[in-house]
């Protein structure tokens, strides 16, 4: 653009009178091309410094966050480990304690699930027979329109060669 401002001046000192607004006019619009372009670039410059600054804020809060998160996990984690770990030993020492009753316990709950086991077999053969009611009893009337069809197809046939 410069290089081309640089021309026209130069051909502005050979033009005579009457072309010499036409190229003054021509090196303002020059002028107003370079200015736009200069603020175009220094709008843009501003904002991707402000879109790079930005974007390093964001990637430094992240990474404060992800260090607090795993901090807290990881010592939420080892608490939940001493406190399973107690547990655990407490549990045992009362299972030890109640292990005396577990031979009475596991006896109930055999007769319970034989009992319930019973109880499931009844149902699914009471299941099975009404379904199977049911089969025969739909077989029974397609297999009785069948042989009515048949007959009225007999009947037909008989009056039509008698007659």
């Amino acid at each position: 653009m410069e290089a081309r401002l640089v021309s026209v001046t130069k051909r502005l000192e050979s033009v005579t009178k009457e072309e010499k607004k036409t190229v003054q006019r021509e090196i303002e619009s020059i002028n107003s091309e370079i200015d736009t372009y200069t603020t175009y670039i220094s709008d843009t410059t501003t904002s991707i410094t402000k879109f790079t600054s930005t974007l390093t804020t964001i990637k430094t809060s992240w990474k404060t966050y992800y260090t607090s998160y795993t901090k807290l996990k990881a010592t939420s984690y080892n608490t939940q480990q001493q406190y399973k770990e107690v547990e655990r030993s407490r549990v045992n020492r009362v299972r030890r304690r109640n292990h005396n009753h577990t031979h009475k316990e596991r006896s109930v709950r055999i007769k319970e699930n034989a009992v319930r086991h019973k109880h499931a077999t009844q149902e699914t053969k009471k299941k099975v027979t009404s379904q199977t009611k049911e089969y025969t009893r739909q077989r029974s009337i397609i297999r009785n329109k069948i042989v009515k069809a048949q007959r009225t197809i007999k009947a037909q046939t008989t009056t039509i060669t008698t007659q």
